[in-house]
This record gives C-alpha cells, sequence and structure tokens, in this order.
C-alpha cells in the first residue's frame, strides 16, 4: 500500500457533502449503479450499504468505497440521517524505470483497502474531510491542486490507521494478502480451495472470513476483477471479445459473454459500441 500511495496519481471529479438536510430532500435511499470511484467518510448517523446484494452496516466513524461498476443501494435511517463527505475520483499508478515513466491502472479499479473501515481517528478524519471539500468548493486559482494533496494525505492517515489495526490480526492480514493476490493473477485459473491453502485456512473459514473483511465472496471478486479488466480491454482496445476473455481467465468465450452479461447488464459487445 505504502508502494501504490507513492505511486498514485489521482484525479479528483467532484467531492460533496450530505447532511440531515439532504435527505429531508430523499426517500433515506440511493439505488443506482456506479460510474465512478469514490471514498467517503460518514461523520454521523447510521445505514446501510449495499453492494450487488452484499450488505454492509455504516455508522458514524466509518470509510467506506464505492467501487466503479456495481449496483448501490445506499439506505439512511430516517431518525439518524446518515451525514458524510465523499470524494469522486479515479486514478492511475506512475512507475518510474530509470528516466522513463509508465502509467498503470490497476485491474481492481479501487483502492487496496477493506470496502468498509473503522477510522480509531474520527476527528483528525472530519477535520481532512471538511478542509478537502472547503477546497474543493472553493475554486480559488489552483484548487485541485491542492485537493489532490489534501486526498492523499489523507489516505496516508487512513491506511496509518488501518495498518495498525491488521498487525492485531493475522487471519485479516492473510485475507487482504488473498485479496491483493487475485488483483495480481485474476487471468490464471482461481479456486477457492486453492486460494484458501495459500491463505492457511481451511475452505469454509477462508470464506467466512474473506466476506467479513472484503465485503463479497471469493468468486464474486474473483469475478469483479476480470470484469472490471474485461471492461477496459474493451474500451481501450480492438482486441476480438475471444481474446478479452481469454487475457481475464476465461477460456470460453461463450462463457465470458455469459457472466459479462449477468454482471454489467449488457454484451461485450454493446458495453463496446456504448
Amino acid at each position: 500500500m505504502r508502494e501504490l500511495l507513492a505511486q498514485l496519481h489521482c484525479r479528483i471529479i467532484n467531492v460533496f457533502h450530505r447532511n440531515r438536510d439532504f435527505w429531508q430532500r430523499q426517500p433515506y435511499i440511493i439505488s443506482n449503479p456506479t460510474r465512478l470511484l469514490s471514498f467517503v467518510y460518514v461523520y454521523g448517523g447510521e445505514g446501510e450499504l449495499e453492494l450487488d446484494g452484499a450488505r454492509t452496516a455504516l455508522e458514524a466513524g466509518c470509510v467506506f468505497q464505492i467501487p466503479y461498476g456495481r449496483h448501490l443501494v445506499l439506505r439512511s435511517e430516517p431518525q439518524r440521517p446518515l451525514c458524510y463527505y465523499t470524494v469522486q475520483y479515479d486514478y492511475t499508478r506512475v512507475v518510474w524505470e530509470g528516466e522513463a515513466a509508465a502509467c498503470e491502472r490497476p485491474a481492481a479499479r479501487i483502492l487496496p483497502l477493506p470496502l468498509v473501515m473503522p477510522m480509531p481517528d474520527q476527528a483528525g478524519m472530519r477535520v481532512g474531510m471538511e478542509r478537502l471539500y472547503r477546497l474543493w468548493t472553493s475554486k480559488s486559482p489552483g484548487f485541485a491542486g491542492r485537493a489532490q494533496l489534501a486526498f492523499v494525505t489523507l489516505l496516508h492517515h487512513v491506511f496509518d490507521q488501518t495498518s495498525a489495526q491488521r498487525e492485531a490480526d493475522p487471519a485479516e492480514q492473510a485475507i487482504h494478502a488473498s485479496a491483493a493476490y487475485i488483483e495480481q493473477h485474476y487471468a490464471d485459473p482461481l479456486e477457492r480451495e486453492a486460494l484458501a491453502r495459500r491463505a492457511s485456512l481451511s475452505s469454509s473459514y477462508y470464506s467466512v472470513l474473506f466476506k467479513r473483511h472484503v465485503g463479497c465472496t471469493p468468486v464474486q471478486y474473483i469475478t469483479r476483477i476480470r470484469m472490471d479488466s474485461a471492461m477496459q480491454l474493451l474500451k481501450e482496445s480492438n482486441l476480438p471479445v475471444s481474446e478479452v476473455a481469454r487475457q481475464v481467465g476465461y477460456e470460453d468465450a461463450l462463457y465470458f459473454t455469459r457472466v459479462f452479461s449477468r454482471a454489467i447488464g449488457m454484451t461485450p459487445r454493446a458495453f463496446r459500441r456504448g
């Protein structure tokens, strides 16, 4: 993660604030497909995050991520409405080799952190997000660069806190290492039993822990990573669908098309045309 932060090049698209006044104009539920990456800090209230059917409780003091290309449902408790700041962004990794630089877009299209994370330093997180929001909404000269720096500083702070929590939980460390392995080897054959053995866990316990810490099952995560990579290849290359399928781990192009259509809501060819 520290290596990623050193290589991270962010482009902030928007920063916004939602509070009790916002929910008075809404039916306490937001439901839509996600088009952008989002980083969210909840400073008040209670609610629930649902991504592709997997539900996670939200409360004050937590950070959560919204990946690209998912079906999002965000529910707020009417008596204690969710209050939060959101950063919508995109990023690439800039990797230097001597004097040459190469840009890489990670297949996961999400930061390698849990989907939902409790933050011990709630006061510091709120101050940091409020400052970022003020920088962005000021629209003063140079605001975008200052906001980007403030966002990366916040990410360092989040990493420091989550690292301290993970060091106390070897099982969680193993799960996040497994998720990182999937992100790097998604084009290879990946079986739950083999992944569990790598993590030194039984298959059933591995699945339970994976869903607890990552927010979905191992199979769902593998599919998501493969679909993210497939969408990128379909948009940024002229490769045939069969070759896209092979590069993301599917030897059978027809099966890939069925999986893609179920996950994204359209065929690979329709996605490319759109």
